[in-house]
């Protein structure tokens, strides 16, 4: 289990550089240099988020090509993304523009254009591009944890592919690298909505419910909806919770009970993420509602409904399994406000108590 785990982990978890970072590659295509001025804009935009170093040259004659040099470039040194430029023009208007693409290091993901700005052949080109490229890239580095999750992202924040572009030769006349800055580089402001967002979810599950003064345990089917306040190392939840419980038939001397019940409640979460695991507690505050069918030994019937409030508490477990999925494990110590009785004809038949433990297992679907 221990081997498993870690394996998942390791298969699940985004890269990180030597300074515990994720790592962006900047490449060159066919020899020409990268502009220092939008190396140096990335590393301003991503500080704090991820380390910024130039590539080598690729030299692909089709965008697949290149992609396919860029991920053997990242596997080889463990960054997480390489972005590089390629130059157009509109074939409706001739204007000149240049795009930035980017890929992951995830074998299923594609090549993204990320970034575009029409060419003005002034000096602010290269920065104002850069500024587009750092803000895309630091959203889906703080949102993704897995490299799966970082070529999802990096898809569906990128642009749209214009089929009417046609392309041109790169530039041939590279500009010169302006010295590094001496002093510290000022940090961005974290991106509020990549750091933490709402994001609305359902849940479906079941289980076991057990009480010693009954043989057999119940079973349970669970339906939620509700919210979650994500960031990347914790996240609370907020929801409605509905449960439905298997019937239960009762003998006694005097005829036989049977008993249907179900809940309705409020639920709060919280939970610290640890990669793709997380772990944490929940508390419900439910209303119980038992209905109760009896017939006695000469064949009479009666009915009855009971209403009864309590809360549930105990630790529980996710694993990720998507950026929009997730596995859910718990056990709960159910107490209710007071002991439910039920008789037939003044003969006590079933008492069920006031504390249950039960164990559940669900799906949580996160709603874009």
């Amino acid at each position: 289990m221990g081997a498993w785990l870690s394996t998942l982990v390791a298969l699940t978890s985004l890269a990180l550089g030597p300074d515990g970072k994720p790592a962006v590659a900047v490449l060159s295509v066919d020899g020409v240099s990268v502009p220092g001025a939008f190396v140096e804009s990335m590393r301003i935009q991503l500080t704090g988020m991820a380390s910024v170093d130039t590539g080598p040259s690729i030299s692909g004659r089709s965008r697949a090509d290149k992609a396919a040099e860029a991920r053997q470039y990242l596997l080889a040194v463990g960054a997480s993304i390489a972005v590089w430029e390629e130059h157009r023009s509109r074939t409706e208007t001739g204007q000149e523009v240049v795009v930035v693409v980017a890929v992951a290091r995830d074998p299923n993901g594609k090549p993204i254009e990320v970034a575009e700005l029409a060419t003005s052949g002034g000096p602010e080109d290269d920065r104002l591009l850069a500024l587009k490229v750092g803000e895309l890239l630091y959203q889906a580095l703080a949102t993704a944890s897995s490299e799966r999750e970082l070529a999802d992202e990096l898809a569906s924040r990128g642009l749209k592919t214009d089929s009417l572009s046609a392309p041109r030769p790169e530039r041939t006349t590279p500009l010169a690298a302006p010295p590094r800055p001496a002093s510290p580089r000022p940090t961005p402001p974290r991106p509020p909505s990549a750091a933490m967002r709402w994001q609305v979810f359902i849940e479906a599950g079941g289980g076991l419910r057990v009480d010693s003064r009954f043989s057999a345990p119940q079973v349970t089917g669970s339906l939620a909806l509700g919210a979650g306040y994500r960031s990347k190392p914790f996240h609370l939840e907020l929801g409605a919770v509905g449960q439905l419980l298997s019937r239960r038939e009762l003998q006694a001397a005097n005829g036989g009970l049977s008993l249907a019940e179900r809940t309705i409640g409020g639920s709060l979460r919280g939970l610290v993420n640890a990669g793709p695991l997380a772990v944490g507690a929940h508390l419900d505050v439910t209303a119980g509602f038992v209905s109760a069918s009896a017939t006695s030994s000469d064949g009479r019937r009666g009915t009855a409904l009971k209403v009864g409030t309590g809360w549930a508490v105990g630790p529980e477990g996710r694993l990720r399994l998507s950026s929009r999925l997730e596995m859910r494990a718990l056990l709960a110590l159910e107490t209710t406000l007071y002991a439910q009785h039920f008789a037939i004809e003044a003969v006590p038949v079933a008492d069920p108590g006031v504390h249950h433990g039960s164990a559940q297992l669900s799906l949580i679907f996160g709603v874009p």
